[in-house]
């Protein structure tokens, strides 16, 4: 039954340009279920700890995903929305995910995970998410223009809901650059409404 329930879970996040909403009973149960698979041991020898992979980062890669979300919000700006909040958690998650897009490059992550695990193994709290993923672009100009070319990938970048980014490159010599942005809404606080 669990993993019916997972891949029930995956079949929806394909069908609705992989996003999940954690307050749908069924999505919490299914995702708590698939934490709780055992990492293959060829791929576990390949993951990379949060310092090791944030460690990595230069100077010039931070400065060329600063200006991703620079760019996504230039468009959200055009488009009515808000601008969405650079958050240093998502971003390092983002960067966890652009290393692990080399291996899978796929919204499931390389031991069989949904994106999201990511999310929950950094401790970011969160209503819903979006992950959009790309490789193979040369700059952000590039890969901004990739995804809003992508029906799924520009109703993420467009979605007024999420309010809090994070933007994740990695460089690989022989194949270029992997691009990871995950997009979240918060949870509100017990005094908020919305």
């Amino acid at each position: 039954m669990k993993i019916l329930m997972f891949l029930i879970l995956v079949f929806f996040l394909i069908l609705t340009g992989c996003s999940v909403d954690t307050t749908e009973p069924e999505a919490q149960t299914a995702l708590q279920n698939n934490i709780n698979f055992v990492f293959d041991a060829e791929v576990s020898e390949e993951f990379f700890t949060t310092t090791e992979i944030v460690g990595e980062y230069d100077s010039e890669l931070q400065e060329v995903e600063k200006n991703v979300v620079a760019l996504i919000n230039e468009i959200r700006i055009k488009n009515g929305l808000t601008p969405l909040i650079q958050n240093d958690e998502l971003t390092a998650a983002a960067r966890i995910r652009a290393r692990e897009i080399t291996f899978n490059p796929s919204h499931t992550r390389p031991d069989g995970r949904a994106f999201e695990t990511i999310l929950y193994e950094q401790n970011i709290v969160f209503k819903t998410a979006a992950e959009n993923i790309a490789g193979g672009q040369k700059d952000e100009v590039e890969v901004v223009g990739d995804w809003m070319d992508s029906q799924s990938h520009s109703e993420s970048i467009l979605t007024a809901t999420y309010s809090e980014v994070g933007v994740g490159c990695f460089r690989e010599e022989s194949e270029g650059f992997y691009w990871v942005m995950i997009l979240k809404e918060i949870l509100p606080t017990p005094n908020q409404t919305f």
